[in-house]
Protein backbone atom coordinates (compact mmCIF):
# COMPACT_ATOMS: atom_id res chain seq x y z
CA UNK A 1 0.00 0.00 0.00
CA UNK A 2 1.50 3.67 -1.34
CA UNK A 3 1.59 6.39 0.92
CA UNK A 4 -1.18 8.07 -1.56
CA UNK A 5 -3.40 5.42 -0.93
CA UNK A 6 -3.20 5.84 2.72
CA UNK A 7 -3.71 9.62 2.94
CA UNK A 8 -6.71 9.28 0.46
CA UNK A 9 -8.25 6.11 2.06
CA UNK A 10 -10.85 7.11 4.52
CA UNK A 11 -10.22 5.77 8.29
CA UNK A 12 -13.61 3.13 9.35
CA UNK A 13 -16.17 5.63 11.12
CA UNK A 14 -14.30 8.78 10.00
CA UNK A 15 -16.43 9.69 6.71
CA UNK A 16 -19.58 9.66 9.06
CA UNK A 17 -17.86 11.73 11.74
CA UNK A 18 -16.30 13.80 9.35
CA UNK A 19 -19.96 14.72 7.43
CA UNK A 20 -21.43 15.59 10.58
CA UNK A 21 -18.45 17.87 12.24
CA UNK A 22 -18.95 19.40 8.54
CA UNK A 23 -22.67 20.08 9.15
CA UNK A 24 -22.49 21.11 12.44
CA UNK A 25 -19.60 23.71 11.16
CA UNK A 26 -21.82 25.31 8.66
CA UNK A 27 -24.99 24.81 10.37
CA UNK A 28 -23.74 27.90 13.08
CA UNK A 29 -24.63 30.22 10.20
CA UNK A 30 -28.59 29.15 9.73
CA UNK A 31 -28.92 28.21 13.63
CA UNK A 32 -27.85 31.94 14.34
CA UNK A 33 -30.42 33.30 12.23
CA UNK A 34 -32.74 30.95 13.91
CA UNK A 35 -32.25 32.12 17.30
CA UNK A 36 -31.72 35.78 16.19
CA UNK A 37 -34.65 37.07 18.60
CA UNK A 38 -32.83 35.55 21.45
CA UNK A 39 -29.51 36.99 21.40
CA UNK A 40 -30.31 40.51 20.95
CA UNK A 41 -28.10 43.51 22.34
CA UNK A 42 -25.80 42.21 25.30
CA UNK A 43 -27.84 44.29 27.56
CA UNK A 44 -31.28 42.94 26.14
CA UNK A 45 -29.80 39.52 25.80
CA UNK A 46 -32.24 37.15 27.40
CA UNK A 47 -29.71 34.72 28.18
CA UNK A 48 -25.48 34.39 27.41
CA UNK A 49 -24.33 31.42 25.99
CA UNK A 50 -20.93 32.40 27.10
CA UNK A 51 -19.62 31.10 30.34
CA UNK A 52 -17.04 33.62 30.41
CA UNK A 53 -19.36 36.71 30.22
CA UNK A 54 -21.74 35.01 32.63
CA UNK A 55 -18.97 34.73 35.19
CA UNK A 56 -17.09 38.41 34.75
CA UNK A 57 -19.49 40.05 32.91
CA UNK A 58 -16.66 40.89 30.39
CA UNK A 59 -17.12 40.04 27.01
CA UNK A 60 -14.50 37.23 25.64
CA UNK A 61 -13.07 37.25 22.02
CA UNK A 62 -15.76 35.42 20.75
CA UNK A 63 -18.97 37.21 22.81
CA UNK A 64 -21.13 38.44 20.13
CA UNK A 65 -20.39 36.21 16.76
CA UNK A 66 -23.55 34.49 17.81
CA UNK A 67 -25.55 38.24 16.91
CA UNK A 68 -22.89 39.01 14.48
CA UNK A 69 -23.70 35.77 11.82
CA UNK A 70 -27.60 36.71 13.09
CA UNK A 71 -26.60 39.79 11.36
CA UNK A 72 -25.08 39.34 8.31
CA UNK A 73 -27.74 36.56 7.49
CA UNK A 74 -30.24 39.79 7.51
CA UNK A 75 -27.80 41.81 5.23
CA UNK A 76 -27.18 43.76 8.13
CA UNK A 77 -23.17 44.29 7.74
CA UNK A 78 -22.51 47.40 9.83
CA UNK A 79 -24.45 45.51 12.94
CA UNK A 80 -22.21 42.83 12.36
CA UNK A 81 -19.60 44.89 12.75
CA UNK A 82 -20.00 46.72 16.14
CA UNK A 83 -21.12 43.27 17.44
CA UNK A 84 -18.24 41.11 16.66
CA UNK A 85 -15.62 43.12 14.62
CA UNK A 86 -13.82 40.00 14.20
CA UNK A 87 -16.95 38.45 12.63
CA UNK A 88 -15.26 37.83 9.07
CA UNK A 89 -12.67 36.23 10.10
CA UNK A 90 -14.47 34.31 12.40
CA UNK A 91 -17.10 33.49 9.24
CA UNK A 92 -14.54 32.58 7.24
CA UNK A 93 -12.82 29.68 9.73
CA UNK A 94 -16.30 28.03 10.30
CA UNK A 95 -17.26 28.05 6.45
CA UNK A 96 -13.70 26.67 6.02
CA UNK A 97 -13.24 23.86 9.13
CA UNK A 98 -17.38 22.69 7.56
CA UNK A 99 -16.44 22.51 3.84
CA UNK A 100 -13.41 20.84 4.38
CA UNK A 101 -15.06 18.29 6.54
CA UNK A 102 -18.08 17.60 4.69
CA UNK A 103 -15.72 17.11 1.44
CA UNK A 104 -13.46 14.82 3.23
CA UNK A 105 -16.53 12.94 4.98
CA UNK A 106 -17.79 12.42 1.28
CA UNK A 107 -15.06 12.32 -0.94
CA UNK A 108 -12.70 10.15 1.85
CA UNK A 109 -10.34 13.02 1.17
CA UNK A 110 -7.91 14.70 4.22
CA UNK A 111 -8.07 18.71 3.62
CA UNK A 112 -8.80 18.71 7.13
CA UNK A 113 -5.81 17.35 8.39
CA UNK A 114 -3.78 19.45 5.70
CA UNK A 115 -5.31 22.42 7.07
CA UNK A 116 -4.32 21.35 10.32
CA UNK A 117 -0.90 20.61 9.44
CA UNK A 118 -0.62 24.23 7.57
CA UNK A 119 -1.70 26.32 11.12
CA UNK A 120 -0.24 23.74 13.84
CA UNK A 121 3.13 26.25 13.47
CA UNK A 122 1.62 28.95 14.11
CA UNK A 123 -1.27 28.30 16.37
CA UNK A 124 0.26 29.92 19.58
CA UNK A 125 0.17 33.53 17.43
CA UNK A 126 -3.76 32.40 16.71
CA UNK A 127 -4.44 32.08 20.54
CA UNK A 128 -2.20 35.45 20.80
CA UNK A 129 -4.15 37.67 18.62
CA UNK A 130 -7.58 36.32 19.93
CA UNK A 131 -6.23 36.92 23.87
CA UNK A 132 -4.84 40.45 22.64
CA UNK A 133 -8.01 40.94 20.54
CA UNK A 134 -10.33 40.34 23.51
CA UNK A 135 -8.12 42.46 25.88
CA UNK A 136 -9.01 45.80 23.49
CA UNK A 137 -12.50 44.23 23.60
CA UNK A 138 -12.35 45.01 27.59
CA UNK A 139 -10.42 48.19 27.38
CA UNK A 140 -12.34 50.15 24.78
CA UNK A 141 -15.87 48.39 25.53
CA UNK A 142 -16.30 46.85 22.07
CA UNK A 143 -19.67 44.49 22.57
Amino acid sequence: MTSKEIILTPRKGRSVWCVLAGLAFLGTIPLAWLIRDYVAAPDEAKFWVCGFRTITSRPCPLCGLTRAFAHVTQGQFDLAFQRNPAWPVAMGIVVLLGASLLVDGLNGTDIFGKIGKKVNPYWWYIIAAALAFGVLRVIFGWH
